[in-house]
């Protein structure tokens, strides 16, 4: 009976093991949590897939690689983009003046667990 149903019900993380396979990654699939797709299928263009991994450092090198332009023309117009939970998406948009004078005046930016970091010391987002 099981069998039956893992035919049916394939294990979530199948449905982006191509794509990981495509960028090098097929040794990573234990990495991720779970993945399913949204929306309701049509015909002119595929669902959406929202994966979660266990993993944030495994996240950073996923994303980073997918947008070297050869792995880009590997996925052939699939995107990798990560999403922020409220809060998290709050603070930026809070930040964006902050970052945008950041960069302006050359110094580095980087969004970490909630926090905002400029040349390597934490900057408090009111």
């Amino acid at each position: 009976m099981s069998e039956k149903l893992n035919a049916l019900f394939p294990p979530k993380p199948s449905i982006i093991q191509d794509y990981l396979t495509l960028l090098g990654f097929e040794d990573d699939l234990g990495k991720i949590e779970n993945a399913h797709r949204t929306g309701r299928k049509c015909e002119e263009k595929p669902r959406n897939i929202i994966v979660k991994l266990y993993s944030r450092p495994f996240e950073g090198v996923l994303l980073h690689d997918t947008k070297n332009q050869e792995n880009k023309q590997a996925l052939n117009g699939v995107r990798f983009v990560e999403d922020f939970n409220r809060y998290d998406f709050g603070i930026q948009t809070k930040a964006l003046p902050i970052v945008k004078e950041a960069f302006d005046h050359g110094k580095k930016v980087r969004f970490t667990r909630g926090k905002f970091f400029m040349d390597g010391k934490a900057v408090p987002v009111e």
